[in-house]
């Protein structure tokens, strides 16, 4: 995650420093790895079901680097927000 974000800044399509990249890699994978226990015990935001499954994992992973994100990344990021949700 660590070594994508820094292309990504390279490449002008993210606004990040190191310090945020190496926070978000962290909070990317904290997320994405308890997500799982998270929607076992039904804790969804609303308390409706289906936002504990895999595409609002998905969207809650997106929604972290969404901010970081320049111009085309940043629409990109909300069409595909659109479809997971």
């Amino acid at each position: 995650m660590v070594e994508l974000c820094r292309g990504m800044v390279g490449a002008g399509t993210m606004g990040a420093s190191e310090r945020e990249i190496a926070a978000l890699s962290e909070t990317v994978v904290l997320v994405a790895t308890y997500w799982q226990s998270f929607a076992r015990i039904g804790r969804a935001p609303s308390g409706r079901p289906d936002e504990t499954t895999p595409g609002r994992a998905a969207w809650q992973v997106l929604s972290l680097i969404a901010p970081f994100l320049i111009g085309d990344a940043r629409a990109l990021i909300d069409r595909l927000g659109r479809d997971y949700l």
